[in-house]
C-alpha cells in the first residue's frame, strides 16, 4: 500500500554512447523531488554495471533482474533496441508490483517506454500509475543536426518507438518542466482505472484443412481458455486426405459444445470470412488449425480491446515451435515481437502482426475481411493494412499469448516471395495521403536508401580493382549487402 508521500521511479539510459544531458536531468529531477518529500527510484537501462552515484538512495539496473530467456531470442525483424525495451518493461512490473509508483517517467528518446506505455495501452500493466514521457528531443533531431540520411529500417522503428511514447502517454512534459518545479510532476497523478466486469461474446474461428495431426492439440488449448464467452466454429475447408476428414468427424463428438462446419475447399481467406460472417460475438479472433493457445490468451486480448474502444484489431507477440514437446520443454525456433508501426514500413515487414488476432467484427466486416487470393500469402499482413487505411487503430499487446507452429511446408513459405509481397504493396498504391511526419519519413528513407547504394557500389568497385580479379571476402560481403538494400529500396520505391 501507498503511503502519504508520493512514489516515481525515473527510468534512464546508462552505459557507452548515452547522451550525459538525460543522465544530468534524471540525477537533477531525482534529487528536486527526494528534497520535496518524494520516494525516489531509479531503472537504470543498459549493461553497464555502476549506477550513477547521487540520484536516489533505491536504484538499479538490468543486471538486477532475472529476466526470462525468451527476452533474447532472435526473430523476424527483432533488434537489439526491441530487446531492451522488453527487459525495460520486464524490469518495471517486478518494481512496480513490490513498490507500486504513482508515476514512472521515461526519457523521449530512444523510446526506453514503448513496451510499457503499450502495456497499459492494452490493459496488460500499470492501470494504478501514471505513465509520463518527458521531451529531450528524438533521434530524428539528433539525425538532422548531423545531416544524416535515415537509412535502416531499424531507424525508422526507433523513431515510431519515440513518437508512440509521446502520443500515447498520460503525461507529457519538457525537460524544463520536469526540472523546473515539482508541481508540474504532481499534476501527473491523476488516475482513472476501472475494470470489466461485462464478458463479451468472443467467436473463434478455426479454418481446417488436412491438419489432422495438429487439430486436437489446437483445440484442446481453445477448450481450456479461461474466458469463458465464447463460440467458437471449426470449418473444414475441404480436406482431401481421409485421416484428416476422420479426424474432423471425431472432433465433433469431443467438441460437442463447438459448431463445426464442412465446405469445399475456398483457401484461408474465404475460409475466415464465412467464419466471420457466422460470427455472433462483438470480437473475432482466428486461430489456425496447428497453433497452440495460452490458457489467457482470449481474456488478455479481451481485457485490452475493452481498455480502448478505439481499437479495431489487437496482435500479440507469438514463440515459434516445431515439435509439439518442444513447448512444455522451452524449446522455441524464434519469436515474433511486432510494434505495430510506423506504418511506412509495413509494405517491407509485418511490422502488426499474425493472423491469430483479436478484431472488432464490425471493424474487420467494414474492410470487407480477408482477401480471398488463392495464389498467394499474408492475407494476415494485408487485412492489417487495409484497416489502417481506413483510419482504423492496430495495436500490439506486447506479450506472448500463443506458440506458432513453424512447418517448412507452411503456405507462407512454399509461395512465391515476390508475389507475396506484391499483394500488400497494392494497398499501399491506395493510400492518397499520408501525415506529414510520415511523409518526411518515408522521402528521407528513399534519399537515404539511395545514398547508401551508391557509396555500396563505389566502394565495391573500388575493392574489386585492388583484388585484381583474386577472390575476395569482403566483396562477396559487400555484394550481398548491396543486394540486400537493392531490394529493400525497390520495395520502397514500389510502394511510394
Amino acid at each position: 500500500m501507498r503511503g502519504a508521500a508520493p512514489s516515481i521511479c525515473l527510468v534512464a539510459p546508462c552505459g557507452s554512447g548515452v547522451d550525459e544531458a538525460i543522465v544530468r536531468h534524471t540525477r537533477r529531477l531525482g534529487q528536486m523531488l527526494t528534497a520535496a518529500g518524494w520516494h525516489v527510484h531509479v531503472l537504470w537501462c543498459g549493461a553497464a554495471a555502476a549506477k550513477p552515484a547521487g540520484v536516489a538512495e533505491m536504484q538499479w539496473h538490468w543486471g538486477d533482474f532475472d529476466f526470462p530467456a525468451t527476452a533474447w531470442l532472435s526473430g523476424p525483424c527483432l533488434f537489439d533496441a526491441l530487446h531492451d525495451r522488453d527487459r525495460t518493461l520486464h524490469a518495471l512490473r517486478q518494481l512496480h508490483e513490490r513498490f507500486r509508483f504513482d508515476v514512472i517517467q521515461f526519457p523521449e528518446r530512444g523510446g526506453l517506454g514503448f513496451r510499457a506505455i503499450q502495456a497499459k495501452q492494452t490493459g496488460q500493466a500499470f492501470a494504478d500509475a501514471q505513465l509520463v514521457t518527458t521531451e529531450h528531443g528524438g533521434t530524428r533531431s539528433l539525425r538532422d543536426a548531423r545531416e544524416q540520411w535515415l537509412v535502416q529500417p531499424e531507424e525508422l522503428t526507433l523513431d515510431y518507438m519515440e513518437r508512440y511514447t509521446l502520443l500515447h502517454a498520460d503525461h507529457t512534459q519538457t525537460a524544463q518542466m520536469a526540472s523546473g518545479h515539482e508541481q508540474g510532476m504532481r499534476s501527473a497523478l491523476a488516475c482513472v482505472s476501472g475494470s470489466q466486469a461485462v464478458q463479451p461474446l468472443v467467436t473463434i474461428c478455426v479454418p481446417y484443412f488436412n491438419l489432422h495431426e495438429f487439430l486436437e492439440e489446437t483445440l484442446d488449448s481453445i477448450a481450456q481458455q479461461t474466458y469463458s464467452n465464447l463460440d467458437v466454429i471449426v470449418i473444414n475447408d475441404g480436406s482431401t486426405e481421409a485421416e484428416a476428414v476422420a479426424v474432423f468427424e471425431r472432433m465433433r463428438s469431443r467438441f460437442p459444445h463447438f459448431r463445426f462446419v464442412e465446405q469445399a475447399n475456398a483457401g484461408i481467406g474465404a475460409t475466415r470470412n464465412r467464419g466471420m460472417q457466422m460470427a455472433g460475438g462483438e470480437y473475432f479472433l482466428p486461430v489456425d488449425a496447428d497453433n497452440i493457445a495460452d490458457p489467457e490468451m482470449v481474456c488478455r486480448f479481451v481485457m485490452g480491446m475493452q481498455h480502448h474502444r478505439d481499437i479495431a484489431a489487437m496482435t500479440c507477440y507469438f514463440l515459434a515451435f516445431r515439435e509439439s514437446a518442444d513447448v512444455a520443454a522451452g524449446r522455441f525456433a524464434y519469436a515474433y515481437k511486432p510494434t505495430g508501426g510506423p506504418r511506412i514500413l509495413g509494405c517491407l515487414q509485418n511490422i502488426y502482426g499474425d493472423g491469430n488476432a483479436i478484431f472488432r467484427t464490425e471493424a474487420l466486416r467494414a474492410v470487407g475481411g480477408f482477401e480471398t487470393d488463392r495464389d498467394t500469402s499474408f492475407e494476415d499482413w494485408e487485412v492489417f493494412v487495409k484497416l489502417v487505411n481506413l483510419g482504423r487503430r492496430v495495436e500490439v499487446l506486447p506479450d506472448f499469448l500463443f506458440y506458432y507452429r513453424h512447418r517448412d511446408a507452411g503456405f507462407s513459405r512454399v509461395t512465391n516471395a515476390y508475389r507475396n509481397q506484391q499483394r500488400v504493396l497494392r494497398r499501399f498504391t491506395e493510400i492518397e495521403c499520408l501525415p506529414e511526419h510520415e511523409r518526411a519519413l518515408l522521402w528521407n528513407w528513399l534519399v537515404g536508401s539511395q545514398q547508401r547504394l551508391a557509396e555500396l557500389e563505389t566502394e565495391n568497385n573500388a575493392l574489386k580493382e585492388n583484388s585484381a580479379g583474386r577472390p575476395y571476402r569482403a566483396v562477396t560481403a559487400l555484394s550481398k549487402a548491396m543486394k540486400r538494400l537493392r531490394q529493400a529500396t525497390s520495395r520502397i520505391f514500389s510502394a511510394a
